[in-house]
């Protein structure tokens, strides 16, 4: 078992005492949380950002579907945690592909701005742009993609594909812990319930 250091809590003791301690960084293991949909999967990534924001890291947080920003800050603050503040000081950096995707106003100036879910390569640019920033600056950081489930739907396997190797395979390489929430059924253009 690596040292406590090399581990990132997921924010719940269940799920870490299943991963032998939390998330391996730079591991092999991007902790992707799915299920049903409507059932309270995304409050183990609440949770995971909440954790690593306790512990002074960075959070880049991808969003791709659903509420948005004001969506993920509400919760957050429901666990105590101040996103406003998290958001100035860094500790929380969005990358919202959702809102213009539904000509909604970006509910927040200091988020990175992409027009669609679609466009992958402004976002994994976005992606290695936040993360560089914060190396830079010596911040430890995790990430969170919200979510997979409208990707199969918008996206050839091959693009999904290198979005994915980006989430896992290049943040494994900076010690990184990804985490993503993907919504069972009916999420694949196959029929597969699987991401």
């Amino acid at each position: 078992m690596p040292p406590p250091g090399d581990l990132a809590s997921t924010g719940n003791g269940d799920v870490d005492e299943l991963l032998l301690g939390g998330l391996r960084r730079g591991g092999t293991n991007a902790l992707v949380t799915g299920g049903e949909p409507f059932t309270p999967k995304d409050l183990l990534c609440y949770a995971f950002v909440n954790a690593s924001v306790e512990r002074g890291e960075s959070v880049i947080v991808v969003l791709v579907d659903r509420g948005g920003i004001p969506e993920v800050a509400e919760n957050l603050r429901l666990l105590g945690l101040d996103p406003e503040r998290a958001e100035e000081s860094a500790s929380i950096v969005y990358i919202d592909a959702y809102s213009r995707s539904i000509q909604v106003e970006p509910a927040s100036k200091l988020a990175i701005q992409i027009d669609s879910p679609a466009n992958v390569s402004m976002t994994i640019k976005a992606i290695d742009s936040v993360a560089q920033r914060l190396r830079l600056s010596g911040r430890r950081y995790n990430m969170v993609l919200w979510s997979l489930t409208s990707y199969p739907y918008m996206l050839e396997q091959h693009v999904l594909l290198r979005l994915l190797q980006q989430v896992a395979q290049k943040r494994k390489n900076e010690a990184v812990s990804p985490y993503t929430s993907w919504t069972r059924g009916g999420s694949s253009r196959r029929g597969s319930t699987r991401p």
